[in-house]
């Protein structure tokens, strides 16, 4: 975790998104730890997100994926629909508008996405502001350079024109790593 930690205090534009993502790097070494060389992979991309999975396959060369939402041709939205139809509730930040079921607060989400969790979460908005300031760090950046959550103008961005922000359990393990790193800082 040295790595993530100079990136962390780097204050670099998006550095809290470097962070996270390269907290990651040490679970690829816990998976192969139990991964067998036969093992099938399947994830969650669905139609659409062709390029994300030929992204995680060239990045990935051992793994087997198989992307099977991709080749029913099966959209966010239909997996949606299929999980209602079989009476699984869908997960509260969708029922609240969010695109994604991702981690609240997500270091990936633009100036619309945390004007949002501003609203419908403000302890969490407080504590990513405050997390910023402790480590010099931002996760957003305008034209005119880095902005700090505290300084966020209301109304910027708009959310529902923002990009979906993927994510996954190794978003969650990268949470917790970060959250480890920032206490021993």
């Amino acid at each position: 975790m040295i790595v993530s930690r100079q990136i962390a205090k780097s204050g670099s534009g998006n550095s809290l998104i470097l962070f996270a993502t390269v907290a990651c790097l040490p679970l690829k070494e816990v998976r192969q730890s139990f991964q067998r060389y036969d093992d099938l992979h399947v994830f969650g991309y669905t139609a659409g997100e062709e390029a994300r999975a030929d992204r995680f396959i060239d990045a990935n060369i051992d793994v087997d994926l198989w992307p099977i939402l991709i080749e029913c041709g099966l959209t966010h939205d239909d997996c949606l629909a299929l999980t209602r139809r079989a009476g699984i509730e869908i997960p509260a930040m969708y029922k609240l508008g969010y695109k994604n079921n991702n981690c609240i607060g997500c270091v990936k989400g633009g100036a619309g996405y945390w004007n949002k969790i501003r609203l419908d979460f403000p302890e969490q908005f407080r504590r990513m502001a405050s997390l910023e300031r402790k480590l010099g760090a931002t996760i957003l950046k305008d034209p005119s350079g880095r902005v700090f959550l505290d300084e966020l103008n209301p109304e910027s961005g708009r959310y529902e024109a923002e990009p979906e922000v993927q994510c996954g359990i190794f978003c969650e393990m990268a949470h917790l790593e970060m959250n480890a790193a920032v206490r021993h800082a």
